[in-house]
């Protein structure tokens, strides 16, 4: 067994699993209806196949006996930090966190539940977006991503799939911040010993084990037109090898002017010559 059974209460009762709606390698997230305040939310599990077990009465079996209890104990760490990074965020393009809580020998926090579809399920179905919607969706997704680098936060996993697009409104909301780094200063050098990265999405300074050592918007600027690329294409940019041989340059040409340059100068590989801010990749737009 490992995601919760339909139908599952947690906190005392408060919360009613009703099925699950998100995955990763480190957690769950449910759809779940809050009893007590009768509405639906999303309710994130930490939770990671390779560390943990569950039993038959949904508690977690932590492996605190073998080898993995230290890799569980980190893990559960990770999860409690990024509801804290999150819980004082609040701004229109950024999921809305409430609360934290223990159940099952784990942790959990509730989240304001979006009703829509990610971004690369639009993208999908639509085999690419017409330039001006990709570019009005990413603009608002940087005015998320400038207020978290403004709480010195990095996101460091921005992609299609981390992007909610609200039912009715289209309105994008960033979510996922399970790689997310806080730095108490721009300054500050952090111990960044684990990261799961998306591929096509993620820098090469990402992939180096200092990579995250330091406070980098560039590196999410990397990413943003990343997924600016993938939007209007309809399929994911190419490769890092493949960007440093010029594919990049080629496939950007039946874009305008200025989304090509836009594009092309947030993807660089050396990420001294990206936009240095998020403000200077939206002028560039």
């Amino acid at each position: 067994m490992s995601e919760l059974k339909k139908g599952t209460l947690l906190d005392f009762g408060r919360y009613r699993i009703l099925k699950k709606i998100g995955s990763g390698g480190f957690s769950y997230v449910y759809l779940a209806e809050d009893i007590k305040e009768k509405k639906y939310v999303a309710i994130k599990e930490s939770f990671s196949p390779n560390k943990c077990i569950r039993d038959n009465n949904a508690k977690i079996v932590n492996g605190r006996i073998d080898k993995n209890s230290d890799k569980f104990d980190s893990c559960q760490k990770r999860f409690v930090d990024e509801y804290n990074m999150l819980k004082n965020m609040i701004h229109p393009n950024i999921v809305r966190v409430y609360d934290l809580f223990e159940d099952n020998h784990t942790y959990y926090y509730t989240m304001e539940y979006i009703e829509g579809k990610s971004l690369n399920e639009y993208i999908k179905h639509e085999n690419g977006l017409k330039e001006q919607v990709a570019v009005n969706i990413i603009r608002e997704v940087c005015k998320a991503i400038s207020d978290v680098h403004n709480h010195n936060i990095c996101h460091y996993d921005i992609n299609p799939n981390n992007i909610l697009l609200r039912k009715g409104t289209m309105q994008p909301i960033l979510i996922d911040f399970g790689l997310a780094k806080k730095y108490k200063s721009k300054d500050e050098k952090l111990d960044n010993s684990y990261r799961t990265l998306t591929i096509a999405y993620s820098p090469l300074e990402l992939f180096e084990k200092d990579g995250m050592d330091y406070f980098s918007p560039q590196s999410d600027i990397f990413s943003l037109g990343a997924t600016l690329y993938t939007a209007i294409i309809g399929s994911p940019p190419p490769s890092l090898k493949e960007i440093w041989h010029g594919a990049l340059k080629e496939n950007v040409k039946k874009m305008s002017l200025k989304v090509q340059n836009a594009i092309i100068a947030s993807m660089q590989i050396i990420k001294d010559n990206r936009p240095s801010d998020v403000g200077a990749f939206v002028n560039m737009l």
